[in-house]
């Protein structure tokens, strides 16, 4: 009983000794080795999971570096485009600037009033002077008339003839003709286009109000 309570305590609760291994360990050596080829299959995983892992590492640094360096080129090249763009434009619209100014030279010099235009806008001048004299003229008389004033109706009826005479209109004009009728004179009789003329002021007044006057009430 003691060499065996002794071979029991040597064993850790096994028979084992120094000379000899007991059934009960001879049994567990095949799980024992399973877990050891286990344990060394997983370790090998490990190692082919960082290997590849660091391989991975590797081809992101070298895209990441290839990435880098095709977008300093795009950049490079973009900006010379961009930049060479910007002189074309400017060397492109300096010339049509000195174009349109040389076009604009050669029109003013060549596109000056013939003999048949300039006695038309005399006469347009002499007719409008004609229309606004009479205009005043019929207004004046119509107030220094003795009596009862007209009615308002007449009045109304009264100066819109006399706006419409000026302007060159029928009795019943369309607000489309009195505009026609208005940039007609006033390409006529404008100051602007008569700077020498010291009556193209009194007389673009005159169209002016009877443009009005007719827009107003029409």
């Amino acid at each position: 009983m003691s060499t065996e309570g002794s071979q029991q305590d040597q064993g850790f609760g096994c028979r084992c000794s120094a000379a000899s291994v007991c059934v009960r360990c001879q049994s567990q050596f095949p799980i024992l080795l399973d877990l050891y080829c286990l344990l060394a299959y997983v370790g090998r995983l490990l190692l082919l999971a960082y290997s590849r892992c660091a391989s991975a590492l590797d081809s992101a640094d070298s895209w990441y570096a290839f990435a880098v360096d095709s977008a300093k080129t795009w950049y490079a090249s973009a900006r010379e485009i961009l930049v060479e763009n910007v002189h074309n434009e400017d060397f492109n619209s300096r010339d049509e600037r000195i174009k349109d100014s040389s076009d604009f030279q050669n029109r003013s010099h060549h596109d000056e009033p013939s003999a048949e235009e300039r006695m038309r806008v005399e006469q347009e001048k002499e007719n409008l002077k004609w229309r606004a004299a009479w205009a005043r003229a019929h207004a004046e008389a119509q107030s220094a008339r003795p009596g009862p004033r007209p009615r308002e109706t007449h009045e109304f009826i009264s100066t819109r003839n006399n706006h419409c005479e000026i302007l060159g209109l029928g009795m019943f004009p369309t607000r489309d003709e009195i505009s026609a009728s208005y940039r007609k004179l006033s390409l006529i009789h404008h100051p602007d286009r008569n700077p020498n003329d010291s009556g193209s002021h009194q007389r673009m007044q005159i169209i002016n109000e009877a443009y009005e006057k007719l827009m107003e009430r029409w």
